[in-house]
Formats: C-alpha cells, structure tokens, sequence
C-alpha cells in the first residue's frame, strides 16, 4: 500500500544532481525536436533522510522530522535542491 516509488524517484533525483554538478555527463533525452535536454546546477543538496529518532530523548518521528524541516528550510537559498 505505500510502495508508490517516491523514494526511488527522490534519490534518483539527487543523484542526478550530485552527477551534475560533479561534471559526470548525464545521459538525457528531449521530447521536444528544438529543445535541448538540461540538467539545472542545485548548490546545496539538502535532504531529508529519516533518521532523526530518540528513544530516550523523547523525540517522535514527527517532531524529528520538523526538526530536520526547520534546518533545512533555514540553510536553503535560491539554488537549492531540497528532497523531502
């Protein structure tokens, strides 16, 4: 019931980007004949991973990811990619 492939295509995504702007080439296709496929440049990555929990902090997984949503959100700018 939740295998809708979000996380494959979230970390595909940010693979791309980090090839990018590594300068591997990436493999790409238009479906538009005048249009040229583009990769865009993200400066920084940021992404939410899961994997702020506490036990014994008496943090739930809510409250952790709001913690990690507020630190991303604060160290984002213009150019970011943000995965959540």
């Amino acid at each position: 019931p939740n295998s809708g492939g979000k996380t494959i295509i979230l970390k595909l995504m940010g693979l791309v980007a980090l090839m990018a702007r590594d300068g591997i080439p990436i493999p790409a296709s238009s479906t538009h004949v005048d249009t040229p496929p583009r990769v865009d440049f993200f400066d920084p990555v940021l992404a939410d991973i899961g994997d702020i929990q506490s036990v014994d902090g008496d943090l739930s997984t809510f409250s952790g990811h709001m913690l990690v949503c507020r630190e991303i959100l604060s160290n984002s700018c213009r150019n970011a990619l943000v995965l959540m």
